[in-house]
């Protein structure tokens, strides 16, 4: 991508988040532009008030230089703080437009490596690079640069063309260091940053709870310590070698800069005696001369570090730039009544396989339907199209006899609820994850109490306000897997939608507990369209009707009794749980 798109979209994106950034760096620019003038100008001043011989010139001199330099200290420590709370408001906003993307994107999308990492290197832009902060920190520092030389070049040019020419060599030996330089660190970068991102995932594996049960009855934990260590090694032989170019490099830009002030002192010097200025304005056109040439180095490093930071944003825009989510009816959804896969074929996207092929069955409002099949039948599958994660290749999915891409997406969500098996619980209280955003209350009692789970939450020190969790609160509370998954339901329940899907949603639990779970679940369920997928055949027993899935294709859809009868794959996978149980 071209850099001056890249700064184009940059900008647009920086303006979403959080325009007042703007108009801050731009104050904190001007008042470090006056800081470059004031050190010339006002140590001149105090000078000439000296020379004139009369003390009470020499004090005002002093005087002025004092509240001269009070005030821009003053303005300096108002700009930087200006601009490192704009800073934390610009990350928290470009945390949230990142969160909201992700939310808005394809589901596909989170599930392809790709994009994954594409998230990771935008995360790791903000976050580890600090990319936003050096992009303007970098972008108005050039502009103040470019200000001050140009200022200080007439000024230069006019006292002496020598000096200048001087000045301008020892900047060009300068910007010639600093490019060799920014090559080195982007070689470095580029080798280390896929090396530092696993590094950082082994580290926050092994130092994770989760797996701790792992590490102490596997060797698991010494091969995760070992691959580690490896990276660890690796990162540390690049930034010894990083450090070593850096040391020489940074060297000769010292030597060139006191080669370079030596010569101004050395033509100012000339240039005053020859036309027996004063000492006043000797100071004055040096410390011109000096920061000049700091300027020009100071410039080099904003233009290459504002290139180098923009390109590491890349990966930002073009997570910010990705297609979002499947596209949006213009239909608002009430209730749903019925719902029907008509010749459905899907195939999972780098995939040539089908996962479902030509699958048709249709479901009326207050139907509860079990969807078995083995592994890899397409089960699953067909909820992540049905929720509208995944568009079919071929044929269509009606809900209300409307292809379900013409109802608005947040009406059609705001119908379904789900309870998958790899569900999650966050660390908020017991309340607010049953809630979802809801009034609580009784409200969240009396469905806590549906699910059984009512006197568990009141004994607790806090009541449903405890906190779930340990990873921010000591005093947190855990809950057993079969718990987690009442909490689950409980939340499930909270939301008020004609459609309930339950995809494995009784994995943690005991036959007792979940026979326990479908009775009070079915009890619960009234009106609306349930869809069960279940490995287990509990479920079925409920059901009004059982779709057979075998290989991508509906085996059978008919109810418990007549698949029975019918002996087939049903039956087989019925009778074999049976057998289990008894």
């Amino acid at each position: 991508m071209a850099l001056a798109k890249i700064l184009i979209k940059f900008i647009r994106i920086s303006y979403q988040a959080y325009r007042k950034i703007f108009a801050v760096v731009l104050f904190r620019c001007l008042v470090y532009a006056a800081q470059a003038f004031y050190i010339a100008m006002f140590v001149s001043l105090v000078i000439k008030s000296l020379e004139s011989g009369l003390p009470e010139d020499g004090l005002t001199g002093i005087a002025l230089w004092i509240l001269a330099g009070t005030g821009i200290y003053l303005l300096k420590r108002l700009s930087d703080y200006l601009y490192e709370t704009a800073q934390d408001w610009m990350e928290e906003r470009l945390d949230h437009l990142i969160f909201d993307k992700i939310c808005r994107m394809p589901y596909e999308y989170l599930e392809n490596p790709y994009y994954l990492d594409l998230v990771k290197r935008a995360e790791f832009c903000i976050k580890e690079e600090g990319c936003i902060d050096s992009v303007f920190r970098r972008g108005f520092g050039l502009i103040q640069n470019v200000f001050v030389l140009v200022s200080i070049s007439g000024i230069l040019i006019h006292f002496d063309m020598p000096l200048f020419i001087i000045l301008i060599c020892a900047a060009a030996l300068n910007v010639i260091f600093y490019i060799i330089f920014v090559h080195i660190e982007q070689d470095y970068f580029e080798k280390t940053v896929e090396i530092d991102r696993k590094y950082v995932y082994y580290l926050e594996t092994l130092l994770s709870k989760e797996y701790g049960k792992d590490y102490r009855f596997y060797t698991v934990g010494k091969l995760l310590l070992g691959k580690f260590g490896g990276f660890s090694d690796k990162l540390t032989l690049y930034f010894d070698r990083y450090q070593k170019k850096t040391i020489l490099i940074q060297s000769l830009v010292e030597t060139v800069k006191y080669v370079g002030m030596a010569g101004i002192y050395f033509s100012v010097f000339k240039k005053v005696m020859k036309q027996k200025l004063t000492v006043s304005s000797f100071s004055f056109y040096a410390s011109l001369g000096i920061t000049f040439l700091n300027t020009v180095s100071e410039c080099t490093q904003n233009v290459m570090r504002f290139y180098m930071f923009l390109k590491y944003a890349e990966p930002m825009i073009e997570l910010m730039e990705l297609k979002e989510e499947i596209s949006d009816g213009t239909l608002e959804l009430g209730n749903i009544e019925t719902l029907e896969f008509r010749n459905v074929t899907f195939a999972y996207p780098n995939s040539s396989a089908a996962v479902l092929k030509s699958v048709s069955f249709a479901i009326h409002k207050g139907e509860k339907i079990s969807v078995v099949g083995l592994n890899g039948a397409g089960k699953t599958t067909i909820v992540k199209l049905l929720c509208r994660l995944y568009q079919p290749d071929e044929g269509e999915i009606l809900v209300n006899s409307r292809p379900i891409n013409n109802y608005q997406y947040s009406s059609y969500i705001a119908q379904i609820s789900t309870l998958f098996q790899d569900f999650r619980l966050f660390a908020v209280s017991v309340e607010e994850n049953t809630a979802d955003g809801k009034a609580g209350g009784q409200d969240i009692l009396e469905i806590l109490r549906k699910v059984n789970l009512k006197d568990k939450v009141e004994a607790l020190p806090q009541g449903a306000k405890s906190i779930y969790s340990k990873v921010y609160d000591e005093d947190g509370i855990e809950f057993s897997g079969g718990e987690e998954q009442k909490l689950a339901l409980a939340r499930m329940l909270n939301k008020q939608s004609s459609l309930k899907i339950l995809d494995e949603p009784t994995s943690a639990m005991d036959p007792y507990a979940e026979a326990e779970f479908y009775k009070t679940f079915d009890e619960l369920a009234g009106e609306s369209m349930v869809i069960y997928i279940s490995h287990r055949m509990s479920s079925s027993v409920l059901a009004d009707r059982i779709l057979v899935i075998e290989n991508g294709t509906v085996a059978d859809f008919d109810t418990h009794e007549k698949l029975l009868e019918k002996k087939g794959r049903y039956q087989e996978l019925f009778n074999i749980q049976a057998e289990q149980y008894s």
